[in-house]
């Protein structure tokens, strides 16, 4: 079955945070950032303080309320999520129901969220007055031209990929930086009161200097890889794992390298399943899994490896993510089951933003049928 999605393994393996979305075109690709103070991180922007969790969250500063009540500041007790999207990132189109969802789940818990585009306000609005996003984006939505809320949260957290929401706890301080679709569970314990903040402050600064760390070897290794010098990627990859040995993207790469390129999946298997138990991220676990499938070395423990993969990857993203459905829909016709296939397309189609994201889909979804046809 060709692929529809235009990743490549070199693109699925640089990426240090969690992906989501496979559509290149429609999304951002986040890329190495800087570390965290705690692992001595250079200097940031003169003009701008750097954000770690357990800093005071900054003052909103936006004159463009585009859907919503305007936002009066951050208040004891409410917690507040802002997260940073744009209307031509397919990502960030594939989050807004589910941001939606969460917004009236959590409305009476004194819950606000708040998009923010840092796009022209027209062009922002013109997205919006469209009849499905009327629908689809039930919360409030800002458009900030001058970017200075993207200097303040996303350029000094280190964040260069879009969709990323940041939670603000009741004390008005950043309690959680992520992907959207991945922040049901902190939400919860956040809005609860159970959030632990210190053990979360000190995971994600120990993120930061993984990142740190790989973007260092980063040149090297697309030149690595860009050459089919693959022992050579390996090689750095392994560099990575001896400073942090429990970096998951270093080890997804690991496992995607074996199995894919190096022609030893009695090795890479194993790692990807330790994997697929131990991630709770449904980005890296769709990565994983597409990785293989769209390589065509998806065979034996290997394919059940990249079905498992999805199929967790579905479950944690609330089966809303159409890229994530589609990688699933992929594993099913690896493994004969057209029907399963044609099914669960149907799906990643249905839940598809209109636009090049919808059109991948429903691509994939005519050549499943016109194949089982001719079978």
């Amino acid at each position: 079955m060709p692929s529809t999605r235009s990743s490549t393994l070199a693109g699925v393996l640089v990426a240090t945070i969690p992906l989501h979305a496979a559509i290149a075109q429609d999304s951002v690709p986040a890329t190495p950032v800087a570390p965290a103070k705690a692992a001595q991180a250079p200097a940031a922007d003169a003009a701008v303080a750097r954000l770690m969790i357990g800093d005071r969250a900054p003052a909103l500063e936006v004159s463009n309320w585009v859907r919503g009540d305007a936002f009066g500041g951050f208040e004891p007790g409410k917690v507040t999520v802002v997260e940073f999207w744009a209307t031509w990132c397919g990502p960030c189109k594939a989050s807004m129901p589910h941001l939606t969802d969460l917004q009236k789940q959590y409305a009476e818990k004194g819950v606000t969220i708040i998009g923010i585009s840092d796009e022209e306000v027209g062009k922002v609005t013109s997205f919006l007055d469209a009849d499905e996003w009327k629908q689809k984006a039930q919360y409030t939505l800002a458009a900030d031209p001058d970017r200075s809320n993207h200097d303040h949260y996303m350029k000094a957290a280190g964040q260069r990929g879009i969709p990323t929401a940041f939670v603000v706890d009741g004390d008005g301080v950043v309690a959680w930086i992520g992907h959207p679709m991945e922040m049901d569970a902190p939400l919860a314990k956040i809005v609860a009161g159970e959030w632990d903040a210190k053990a979360y402050a000190a995971t994600w600064a120990r993120q930061q200097a993984m990142r740190q760390a790989w973007s260092g070897r980063m040149k090297a290794y697309f030149a690595a890889t860009r050459a089919g010098e693959f022992d050579k990627a390996l090689a750095l990859v392994e560099e990575q794992l001896a400073e942090f040995p429990d970096d998951p993207q270093a080890r997804l790469n690991k496992a995607q390298l074996l199995i894919v390129e190096l022609d030893r999946p009695n090795e890479g298997v194993p790692l990807a399943e330790e994997l697929v138990a131990e991630l709770d991220s449904a980005g890296m676990l769709n990565a994983l899994s597409w990785g293989v499938l769209e390589s065509g070395k998806a065979k034996g423990p290997a394919l059940v490896m990249a079905m498992n993969a999805a199929k967790k990857a579905v479950e944690l993203s609330g089966g809303s993510d159409p890229s994530i459905l589609d990688t699933l829909a992929r594993a099913h016709w690896e493994s004969g089951d057209q029907a399963k296939a044609i099914e669960i397309q149907e799906k990643a189609v249905a839940s598809s933003p209109a636009g090049r994201v919808k059109e991948s889909m429903e691509k994939t979804l005519a050549e499943y049928r016109a194949a089982m046809k001719t079978s």
